[in-house]
């Protein structure tokens, strides 16, 4: 590229801007190539708009008939593999249920064409961000790229992409595992696999957890696996599921750990809020786990109701470590420019600037959207789509929990919303001074921490979306310029 066609940095725009600026264009059938406007906004933003563009961009060659093949993307940008296998499959599967929604003589399955490939022009354009679906509604497009929550909470899925489609079965394996009968598969999300098993030598029932693609796992997948091992089997505490053995099995890489028969609080909540107290009395508990997580250098970094499981005395145990990271560690593992972990309960940071930013602030921001959604019924952010939910994140602040419960008492909103910061550094200082605010608050004594006002929160905006504040201040000084001048 010609040095003198890179855009200065005063000369970048905003994602929103990129894409009103690309769109508008494609609708009028002269849309400047991706490549050029998405170089036109900062590097570091330029993953994140990508698949919005790619996706703009398909609607409208659709819409014209033109026949789009995915190979002619990644030869074009061999830096967005996933994000384009993502996009095409999206659409492919929107596709399916148009046809499947149209009259038997006009939905021919059999005939659809492969996901490489798009052809028709049946797809319905479909606004790029939808803030809110009602209550109800499942999420839909790419929330599917997340997989679906598995059976039993027994493992999370992830926005990473997950191993080879040849994943193993327990048909494949066997009910005889070595020392474990395994008696039936719990869940599996995006890298392993759950089951329910009964360890022999010492009669007791046990979860089996191993790598989803079986012997064809790759070193990176096998080494992460490990990690997440290593990571739970260090800790000590109540609140955090057991890991009693590390192996390997016929090839099957696996660990063993604690069984518990109950549910987990997504199960518990089932969309519905949870009485105050109880949610309150969840969250320290969890917190304080997660602060002893911290203190020996973990992050669990996928923190969310699924995650977390209820026993029968109704204690909260954390487990899937599957995203955990070592705050010392330097191997780079995960160092692989994806999004990793669940869109509504992810940090900004997270999302933003990956690996670098990863540390115990991120893992408060989720525990302060397991708080939200505990209290209100539904997480901080919904969309219906995973990138939808992402830029939310980044972009929006949550609406304030008392919207959604009116009776909140108003300390619980103040802690939560202080958790859900923009500003890692503006959140509270560790998980366990998180657990002692909401301590105060079980207690009935003040707690520290103070509302934000219209003046702050209005002044973040402005740092947020500069451009925007910049129209409104010109267009309140035209305003003012405009009532003087007038009779």
């Amino acid at each position: 590229m010609n040095p003198d066609s890179v855009p200065r940095p005063s000369d970048l725009i905003n994602r929103e801007e990129a894409l009103d600026r690309f769109e508008q264009t494609c609708m009028a059938g002269q849309g400047p190539p991706l490549k050029t406007i998405l170089v036109m906004v900062h590097t570091d933003e330029q993953s994140i708009l990508f698949p919005r563009l790619l996706e703009i961009e398909l609607q409208h060659r659709l819409a014209r008939g033109e026949h789009l093949r995915m190979s002619d993307y990644q030869k074009q940008f061999p830096d967005q593999l996933e994000s384009i296998r993502l996009v095409f499959t999206r659409m492919k599967e929107a596709q399916r249920q148009v046809q499947q929604s149209a009259p038997p003589d006009q939905a021919d399955a059999d005939n659809s064409p492969a996901p490489e490939n798009l052809t028709t022009a049946q797809l319905n354009s479909r606004p790029r961000c939808k803030e809110e679906l009602p209550a109800d509604a499942p999420a839909a497009g790419m929330g599917n790229f997340e997989g679906r929550e598995t059976v039993n909470h027994m493992e999370a899925s992830t926005l990473e992409p997950g191993p080879p489609q040849s994943v193993i079965s327990l048909e494949e394996i066997g009910t005889d595992f070595g020392d474990y009968e395994l008696l039936e598969e719990l869940g599996r999300g995006g890298m392993g696999v759950v089951y329910r098993a009964h360890q022999k030598s010492l009669d007791r029932e046990v979860a089996i957890k191993m790598l989803l693609a079986g012997t064809l796992a790759d070193e990176q997948a096998i080494e992460r696996f490990y990690v997440e091992a290593q990571a739970v089997g260090q800790l000590r505490h109540p609140n955090i599921v057991r890991v009693f053995e590390v192996s390997k099995h016929r090839g099957h890489h696996f660990f063993s750990m604690e069984y518990i028969h109950g549910q987990s609080l997504d199960e518990l909540a089932h969309n519905r809020p949870l009485a105050a107290r109880e949610a309150v009395a969840y969250v320290k508990t969890i917190a304080e786990a997660i602060h002893c997580a911290h203190e020996a250098g973990i992050i669990h970094r996928d923190l969310k109701p699924s995650n977390i499981l209820t026993d029968a005395m109704a204690q909260p145990l954390i487990m899937d470590f599957g995203l955990a990271k070592r705050t010392e560690d330097e191997s780079g593992i995960t160092s692989t420019g994806k999004i990793m972990g669940t869109p509504s309960y992810m940090p900004p940071e997270q999302i933003r600037s990956g690996e670098q930013a990863i540390g115990p602030a991120c893992d408060i921001y989720a525990l302060g959207a397991i708080l939200y959604d505990l209290l209100t019924g539904r997480p901080p952010f919904r969309g219906e789509s995973s990138m939808d939910i992402l830029m939310q994140v980044l972009e929006k602040d949550p609406v304030a929990p008392s919207v959604l419960a009116p009776d909140l008492d108003p300390d619980l909103e103040t802690i939560t919303l202080k958790c859900l910061e923009k500003d890692p550094s503006q959140r509270y200082s560790s998980a366990q001074a998180l657990a002692d605010e909401l301590g105060r608050h079980l207690r009935g004594m003040a707690i520290e921490a103070r509302p934000v006002t219209w003046m702050e929160r209005s002044w973040r905006w402005c740092r947020r979306k500069p451009t925007a504040a910049a129209s409104v201040a010109l267009l309140a000084i035209l305003l003012l310029v405009l009532s003087i001048g007038g009779p």
